[in-house]
């Protein structure tokens, strides 16, 4: 599918929601937590690419270094930087043995890295699943789903290493994403469609706020008790996102939204840690258009900044500059 201006509006729209979700206004968190992490992996699906041709094992490698060589370097210099701020043994063991497990144990300065780890198993698993029939696709997808309901239900305190369980809906967000490339233009340009997504999502929120229905969707701290409608409300309010994102892309002022998705990684690694170091330093919190802004502007300075070095292009956004090329080896995060 050639890649749509919308999409990339898509992409730096997601962003802006992660870092607005982080930002502690919880009220606006419980209803962007139905869809927020959901849009991240769908995008990833319908933009998601597969040499047909290439060795899985070749093209697994090539996945393990973009995603894993940023998290170990943010991670590591994280880690030292509020050791800094913290100097003792307790602080330094804790934060790099919970790193090291990655998932739902973490926080702070790495509380969104349970993402990239997720990401990346949900690029595996559902690259290995390509090799084969679109049945055994859909079966085994459908089987990981509920089995991961499943272990959500009964045993909610296990922390899986890198929420390797949670994968197992991740990638039915992803999957999906990817399916609909060939008619997700159609689907979110077609009123009959926008207007029931709009039904599903009004009714859905309007029983929740008078706490009739109260819905909770947390993927890293595996918060997902419906089957139905874990797939139901996040794909209705996905639609309806993108088909704003679609009339948006009309627009030619809203390209610094373009710019932003064009910066997801440095972005979602470093809003939260840039923040805490602001609020460290004066010594009080801000509210979360404060927050937004610090989060989203100043990594997407130090993104362009990483770019200009080869060293700090692979370090930090997981590519390598070609020799004698112009091409590089880019890592999409969305």
């Amino acid at each position: 599918m050639t890649r749509k201006r919308w999409i990339d509006i898509a992409k730096g729209l997601s962003i802006i929601l992660v870092v607005i979700g982080h930002s502690g206004h919880l009220e606006m968190n419980h209803f962007l937590a139905w869809f927020r992490m959901p849009f991240f992996f769908f995008v990833s699906g319908l933009i998601f690419k597969v040499n047909e041709k290439e060795d899985y094992w070749s093209w697994s490698r090539i996945q393990i270094r973009q995603l894993m060589i940023p998290y170990l370097s943010y991670g590591i210099l994280f880690i030292l930087l509020f050791f800094a701020v913290d100097p003792t043994n307790g602080y330094l063991i804790d934060s790099a043995s919970d790193f090291l497990y990655g998932g739902m144990v973490l926080e702070g300065a790495h509380t969104v890295f349970w993402f990239i780890t997720c990401l990346l198993l949900t690029r595996l698993l559902f690259g290995f699943l390509l090799r084969y029939a679109l049945s055994i696709q859909l079966i085994t997808i459908g089987c990981g789903y509920i089995l991961s309901h499943l272990l959500a239900s009964y045993y909610p305190h296990i922390s899986f290493p890198f929420n390797a369980d949670v994968a197992l809906v991740t990638v039915a967000y992803f999957a999906i994403g990817y399916y609909m490339k060939g008619i997700i233009t159609k689907w979110i340009t077609s009123k009959r469609i926008l207007l029931v997504c709009l039904l599903i999502c009004s009714t859905l929120i309007v029983l929740d706020v008078r706490n009739t229905l109260r819905y909770t969707l947390d993927l890293k701290y595996r918060i997902f008790e419906h089957m139905l409608l874990d797939l139901l409300i996040p794909l209705s309010i996905i639609l309806v996102v993108l088909t704003l994102c679609y009339y948006l892309a009309e627009f030619s002022h809203i390209n610094w939204i373009i710019k932003l998705g064009e910066n997801t990684a440095t972005i979602m690694y470093m809003h939260v840690p840039l923040n805490m170091l602001v609020i460290l330093l004066i010594g009080y919190p801000y509210n979360f258009v404060i927050y937004t802004v610090i989060g989203i502007c100043i990594p997407s300075l130090i993104g362009y900044l990483f770019k200009s070095s080869s060293i700090l292009s692979l370090l930090f956004l997981g590519r390598i500059r070609m020799r004698h090329s112009n091409r590089e080896d880019k890592q999409h995060i969305s």
